[in-house]
């Protein structure tokens, strides 16, 4: 994709400059004219940016369309909206320009960036189109494209977009990328219009006792269900582990959400589907997709439990992923801006305005003509270009041989993939085993250098006891441990790392998986812990679940996670915590964000700091893959220990 523009210069003539997709500037007018001749010039969808177009439905992470309606003062919907994506384009784009009805916007696209934006009006009303390419928020290296139209009638508004993959799913974690792609001016969209969504107003819909059978019967079972349904239920003694308006948010347009009143109600449903492992109970949700029946095999309906639930990671590989793929993909775009002027292809930018609007396209939205043409004299050479025989006839021979070359390939294939996927599952397992036994080896050795630290005090003791020794009371002083291996005048604490040390050398090293706050090393610093090493471990084996968990090849939640690596996890405190006990556990990075860091890795059973260390941290920063880890050091002050 290149884009081809006029950059003044101080010279006499002006410089003629060609931009690639990935940022490369060709300079000079003859190189230029040539890229133009050979269809690489102005000419795109919009503003001469060619080649910047909607990504195919195949490489769907998002779509949604839906109709808007105003709250009581909030005004057009229209402008609303228009108001809701200048925040989002500027957060990335800062000098962008206010997005108006009728002043086209277009910045060139590169790898990373690129923004088209026109509207047109006729005798139906305005419509607007946006065509926008960001980076992916969580899968570095890749680009996202939303493809967005605005309706304005007089009678309803209605909002349609699609959010592609310029790479698609290989590029982006597959469904834990798509899940996370989510257009981020929505949600706060939501606050100031009413949405409405496959004929049903966007809003969270309780289930008592007397709504399941009818819910079930008619909604969840029936036939002609297109949306997915989920419902999220509350923990046994009440409550739910996430906000329904915070999951309503992430469900946006691919999914309606349905609550459950109380815990007993959830036994209704179990009987009303007449299989539990379908059912949904015990803080749990779960996503029912069309063409439920109660001989469903359970795993194709995905559950998350509560503590899977709180993880926005797992709800975006389970469950947001898939509905939002499957919505992107089962989405019908409107017609957009050209195709309600009608004008050609070979319009360039915004000039197209005055020629004959009802003129016929002749260019396709999936690619340029060229690529079209060719595909077509393609197809035809491949159709009357048969192999002949010796005797003039079509060679079957030759056919034969081939589609067995195809179907040998593709048994190689399936085979290497086979292979490789083996592969990728024993080099994890040796991994693990590997992460288990560095922890028991640095758990043995912080017992042995306490066992000699004892048996040295109390051969001390027995000196004084004996009348041999100094008398001083030197109990508490370090052992001295003889290492042959170690040069006359050092001791083995002489290459032991501090604990700041294994702190600063995690967040350097894992800074992909683990964001380590400055509070967590003024912690560290701080901190008498006596088995850094251990510490090196436990932090080196959370960068390894951050990994897994981000790729989406985690599988379980972070306490099975955790525990199969021998890793104390807690997941959260308690909800009888005071406020000034809870301000313990909030943080901020250099930007001023907070983070309420209140999971935590514990490292021995005691409360002094010399044997006890907590790693304080939270998996549940939306769009954040990595582990933010605000503090590792002394225990919290707890309310049965204060």
């Amino acid at each position: 994709m290149l884009h081809y523009d006029s950059m003044a210069s101080d010279t006499p003539s002006d410089r003629d400059v060609v931009t690639t997709s990935t940022g490369w500037k060709i300079v000079g007018r003859r190189t230029a004219r040539l890229l133009r001749e050979h269809g690489e010039g102005e000419g795109g969808w919009s503003g001469g940016t060619r080649g910047f177009r909607p990504g195919p439905p195949e490489h769907a992470l998002f779509g949604a369309s839906f109709t808007l309606r105003p709250r009581a003062g909030s005004g057009q919907p229209g402008t609303q909206v228009l108001e809701a994506l200048t925040t989002a384009i500027r957060a990335g784009w800062p000098e962008a320009p206010h997005l108006r009805r009728d002043e086209p916007v277009d910045r060139p696209a590169t790898r990373f960036t690129g923004l088209v934006w026109d509207g047109v009006r006729d005798s139906e009303g305005w419509t607007g189109e946006l065509l926008w390419r960001v980076p992916h928020p969580t899968a570095r290296g890749t680009a996202c494209t939303t493809h967005l139209i605005l309706e304005e009638r007089k009678r309803w508004t209605r909002l349609s977009l699609r959010v592609t993959a310029d790479d698609g799913f290989e590029r982006i974690r597959g469904m834990v990328g798509a899940g996370q792609a989510r257009p981020t001016f929505l949600a706060p969209l939501r606050r100031t219009l009413r949405f409405t969504f496959r004929g049903a107003e966007v809003q969270p819909r309780t289930l008592g006792p007397l709504d399941i059978p009818d819910f079930v019967e008619n909604r969840l079972l029936s036939p002609s269900r297109e949306v997915p349904i989920v419902v999220l239920s509350p923990a046994e003694e009440g409550g739910y582990a996430i906000d329904p308006e915070a999951l309503l948010d992430e469900l946006l347009g691919v999914a309606h959400l349905f609550v459950i009143d109380e815990h007993r109600t959830t036994f209704k449903l179990s009987d009303a589907l007449g299989d539990r492992r379908l059912s949904c109970y015990w803080g749990a949700m779960r996503g029912y997709l069309p063409g439920l029946s109660r001989d469903d095999d359970p795993l194709d309906h995905p559950l998350l439990t509560s503590d899977r639930l709180l993880d926005p990671v797992m709800r975006a590989g389970a469950i947001m992923g898939p509905f939002g793929h499957r919505a992107g993909q089962s989405l019908e775009m409107p017609p957009g801006v050209r195709a309600r002027r009608g004008t050609e292809a070979g319009d360039e930018g915004h000039s197209a305005r005055g020629r004959d609007a009802g003129a016929e396209s002749t260019e396709e939205e999936c690619g340029p003509p060229e690529v079209a043409s060719t595909l077509s004299a393609t197809s035809e050479e491949e159709q009357t270009a048969e192999p002949l025989s010796a005797s003039g006839s079509p060679s079957t021979t030759t056919g034969a041989a081939t589609d067995r070359v195809i179907e040998l390939l593709e048994t190689l294939d399936r085979g290497m993939r086979g292979l490789a996927h083996s592969h990728a599952e024993l080099l994890d397992e040796v991994e693990q085993l590997r992460t288990v036994s560095s922890l028991r080896s640095a758990r043995t050795a912080a017992l042995e250098r306490r066992i000699a630290r004892l048996e040295g005090a109390l051969e001390r003791w027995m000196e004084v006891a004996e009348g041999r020794g100094s008398g001083e009371d030197d109990g508490d002083r370090e052992p001295s441990v003889p290492d042959e291996a170690l040069p006359e005048g050092h001791s083995d604490e002489d290459h032991r790392p501090s604990l700041p040390e294994v702190v600063r050398r995690a967040a350097e090293v894992h800074q992909e998986h683990l964001f380590v706050l400055d509070s967590a090393i003024d912690a560290a610093r701080e901190s008498p812990y006596e088995d850094p090493e251990q510490v090196a471990v436990v932090l080196d084996a959370m960068a390894r679940v951050a990994r897994k968990r981000g790729d989406g090849s985690l599988g379980t939640g972070l306490a099975d996670a955790f525990r199969e690596l021998g890793i104390d996890y807690r997941g959260g405190i308690s909800r009888s915590t005071s406020r000034r006990l809870r301000e313990q556990y909030l943080f901020y990075d250099s930007k001023g964000s907070e983070y309420d860091c209140v999971e935590h890795i514990a490292m021995g059973s005691s409360y002094d700091p010399r044997f006890c260390l907590r790693i304080y941290f939270t998996s549940r920063v939306p769009v954040e893959s990595r582990f933010v880890i605000g503090h590792v050091g002394r225990h919290f002050e707890v309310q049965t220990t204060n």
